[in-house]
């Protein structure tokens, strides 16, 4: 199939070739652009769709999913499945059993649905409120994975995933395979399928060009000195005596859990933990092990249990809300979900009246001030940045980045690299916590690694 695409006159993608031979994957890597999205909904039959009268503030969008498809090899796409980086978009019911049978069919036996991906059967009952990401990713491929449809088309969907999960998406494609189905992977960790039968791409924000490992290297060798270069800077200034170092946020004896039964182990059982001012830390673990749960914790989103949480050696609890806020900067895995204002010129006047300099500063870098960015024209890392930016100020003294790699190719990798080196050059004796999957993003950067396991966390050097 050969097509392109245009939107209002200009093209979004162009002279777009992909070999349509079931007998084999087809994996796209490359720019993380609104334009891969399109791709992504193309190669499912989502786009293109009637346009219709709009709303205003979603116009920007209407646009680009009701643009024009010329195609010149090749029929248009009228069967397929999709599923893309934010799971909630595919969710929409309040249980995962009314989920299941909802799009699958009142008939079906749920229990073997969620084996597809490794669920167990208790998740039948779970409330979607109460899944991690990555759970969620599990239950919505599970869902795609026993779709009729033609083509399957997945977007991001390898970093939400733990290694369990990992193994059982290649499982599950050659399953499909064998049936004929046409699998379409677009993401950033193509590592995952070099072992199998597939065909790679690259795609350079406009069209696809065969893939090019020398180039991709390149540009994670470029992630990796950037990495090691904010590492090291920031080692050369700590003291060897960690004694001498405030703690920034300590656990002690902490359980918690969502929905606990008698003679369940807690999700959060008992974990004691300390980090210390002016680290980089990382926060791994198995999908739905409570990475995300114990910031949340240090939100005071949710409450322990049992046990106690420190911040800069004052209780929690004793704390306000809005002193939380000045002292922890936390960017969540979908940033936009936590932003309120239009644009990016509304979150600058604030900072300007809140004569928070740092914040300023740090937009003004990333933004430019001639232009107001409405928030419906942000992508992935321009979300992330934004409320980074907006919330951080001189009295931060810890920042979570949940899944800061969701979404963003190896550039903007490059370029949260060079935005957490910012931080630590304008802000003394504060910390940075990134929860994420992402190994290969973790080894380079951080100086110890948290592994969360069974509901205990355990301090690593190394994730060799």
């Amino acid at each position: 199939m050969k097509f392109s695409y245009t939107v209002d006159g200009s093209e979004v993608l162009k002279d777009i070739e992909i070999d349509f031979d079931s007998s084999f994957p087809v994996v796209i890597t490359g720019v993380e652009n609104f334009s891969l999205a399109i791709l992504g909904g193309i190669l499912s039959g989502l786009f293109p769709i009637e346009r219709e009268e709009s709303f205003p503030q979603i116009e920007h969008l209407m646009k680009y999913f009701s643009g024009e498809l010329r195609i010149e090899n090749g029929e248009k796409i009228d069967e397929g499945a999709y599923i893309g980086v934010d799971p909630d978009r595919h969710i929409l019911f309040s249980t995962v059993s009314e989920e299941i049978k909802a799009q699958l069919g009142f008939e079906v036996d749920v229990c073997e649905i969620l084996d597809t991906f490794g669920l167990d059967c208790a998740f039948k009952g779970r409330k979607i409120l109460t899944l991690s990401g990555g759970e969620k990713v599990k239950l919505a491929l599970s869902i795609l994975f026993n779709k009729e449809a033609k083509n399957i088309v997945m977007h991001g969907v390898v970093p939400w995933l733990d290694q369990k999960g990992r193994d059982l998406l290649l499982k599950r494609i050659v399953q499909v395979q064998k049936r004929g189905k046409k699998i379409f992977i677009i993401d950033q960790k193509i590592e995952l399928f070099k072992n199998i039968n597939a065909k790679f791409y690259y795609f350079n924000g406009l069209t696809l060009k065969p893939f090019n490992s020398e180039h991709v290297r390149g540009i994670k060798d470029e992630l990796k000195r950037k990495s090691y270069e904010v590492k090291s800077r920031l080692s050369l200034s700590l003291d060897k005596n960690f004694d001498s170092f405030d703690s920034v946020v300590e656990f002690k004896d902490v359980f918690f859990d969502y929905n606990r039964k008698a003679g369940d182990k807690n999700l959060i059982d008992g974990v004691n933990l300390t980090l210390i001012e002016s680290y980089i830390y990382g926060l791994t673990g198995e999908n739905g092990s409570g990475k995300s749960t114990l910031a949340k914790m240090i939100m005071r989103i949710v409450k322990p249990d049992r046990g106690e949480i420190y911040l800069g050696g004052k209780n929690l609890k004793n704390i306000r809300r809005t002193d939380i806020l000045k002292y922890v900067c936390y960017v969540g895995q979908f940033p936009e979900r936590q932003l309120v204002y239009g644009d990016v010129e509304q979150y600058r006047e604030r900072s300007k009246s809140l004569k928070n300099d740092i914040s300023v500063e740090l937009l003004n870098r990333y933004f430019d001030q001639d232009r107001d960015y409405p928030i419906s024209y942000l992508d992935p890392l321009q979300l992330k940045f934004l409320l980074l930016f907006s919330s951080i100020g001189k009295n931060t003294r810890l920042v979570i980045l949940d899944e800061p790699t969701w979404g963003i190719d190896i550039d903007g990798q490059i370029k949260i690299v060079e935005a957490i080196g910012q931080i630590f050059n304008l802000i003394k004796s504060v910390s940075v916590v990134l929860i994420s999957h992402d190994r290969e993003f973790l080894s380079s950067l951080v100086h110890k690694t948290v592994l969360l396991k069974d509901g205990k966390t355990y301090e690593m050097d190394s994730l060799d």
